[in-house]
């Protein structure tokens, strides 16, 4: 499919993660070259390794120095590439205000290590109110979505529940994320408890929960939270990075004649 691609990176010798970022869109597409001869598509791995190509040029950037030489590569470049594929928005950002076609500008992330990850478990503490001001609409969403929860308290319908005041330490241990889900409170005080274990929270901005550092969502949204659960459940990967490249190259591809 993309025998007309050839990516420039860095050499075996030197070889880390831009190797390993050609590497990755070989495996899923294995027609494409590495360090090859020349072919109608050039994609530079990343932009500092530009080298004189014929046909078209796509460059990889991935932030912009302060000072120095690679800041005047950074800029000096823009003007030298056809596409462009950019590690963040703010990447992205940079290329549009030194020139770059925001038409040829793509965001493409880089994959997570599949050996360290795991489906996160979300910890929701406290007990529930007639007025439903703990937010179970939210729980009960979770629970629908088939997120991993497990509680401590009383009221939540949860699976995995438990209220011996002598097992929340150990509760603690055994999650990755504390949710509040609440819709009012004055504190809530599994914020610090959380914090003391070295737990993650997310909140909403509801009694002090914004005075520390939590991952932030609406209150009472379920839109919101699940937004960002779903961004902690499902990092990007390497195959979600290939995946990605093939689109390009295809859409580059059929708008430059190439396939």
């Amino acid at each position: 499919m993309f025998e007309f691609v050839n990516i420039i990176t860095e050499d075996e010798s030197k070889a880390w993660i831009l190797r390993r970022c050609a590497r990755e869109i070989q495996k899923k597409y294995p027609e494409i070259t590495i360090n090859g001869s020349p072919r109608p598509l050039t994609y530079v791995i990343n932009y500092a390794l530009h080298k004189n190509a014929s046909g078209v040029t796509v460059g990889h950037y991935t932030h912009l120095e302060e000072s120095g030489v690679f800041r005047k590569r950074f800029i000096d470049t823009i003007p030298l590439f056809d596409y462009y594929v950019a590690m963040c928005k703010k990447t992205a950002g940079l290329l549009l205000e030194h020139g770059a076609d925001p038409r040829r500008v793509s965001v493409v992330r880089q994959g997570c290590d599949e050996r360290v990850r795991k489906e996160p478990v979300f910890g929701i503490v406290g007990r529930t109110y007639p007025s439903g001001r703990k937010g179970e609409h939210l729980v009960e969403k979770m629970i629908a979505s088939n997120y991993k929860i497990k509680a401590w308290g009383r009221g939540w319908n949860v699976d995995d529940t438990i209220s011996d005041f002598d097992a929340l330490p150990d509760f603690y241990r055994g999650i990755d994320y504390l949710v509040v889900t609440s819709l009012n409170e004055g504190g809530p005080i599994p914020v610090i408890d959380a914090i003391a274990a070295g737990v993650p929270v997310i909140a909403p901005d509801v009694g002090w929960c914004f005075e520390f550092p939590v991952i932030r969502y609406d209150v009472g949204d379920w839109e919101s939270l699940n937004g960002v659960l779903m961004r902690l459940t499902n990092p990007p990967t390497w195959d979600s990075w290939a995946k990605a490249h093939g689109k390009i190259f295809h859409a580059i591809g059929r708008k430059e004649g190439l396939i």
